[in-house]
């Protein structure tokens, strides 16, 4: 289990990928209602590794997100060497990589390390 702000995550298999299960103080959202949130809310996937420099230093600023955003979007950590297919299902090639969903759709992609500023301004242009 990886914890991100008061959230656990937890990899299990679904749709013939693996994808990450939240527990969230203390009550755990199905994977189904996670992909619900793609389809119907903001959701902001940070595909990252734990070898990678350049994901460890945005990973404060994701865990300040997440606290920010905390029932207002869902903030998402996806370890790449663990979840390979989903990586793939993107198209990541390079992390961090973050993906910003509304409605199902992607609407902004980010690669490389990312200022709070640019994250939240397009989180709060999302929402």
């Amino acid at each position: 289990m990886k914890l991100l702000s008061g959230i656990f995550f937890d990899y299990i298999h679904f749709h013939n990928c693996f994808f990450t299960q939240i527990i969230n103080g203390g009550e755990q959202m199905r994977t189904d209602k996670l992909w619900e949130n793609i389809e119907q809310g903001v959701v902001l996937m940070d595909f990252s590794a734990d070898w990678c420099a350049p994901c460890k230093a945005q990973e404060p600023i994701i865990k300040k997100i997440t606290k920010t955003y905390l029932n207002r979007a869902s903030i998402v950590e996806v370890n790449i060497d663990e979840n390979k297919n989903l990586a793939t299902k993107y198209m990541v090639q390079s992390i961090p990589t973050l993906i910003l969903f509304k409605n199902g759709k992607e609407i902004k992609r980010f690669v490389g390390l990312q200022p709070e500023i640019t994250i939240t301004k397009s989180l709060d242009d999302a929402l």
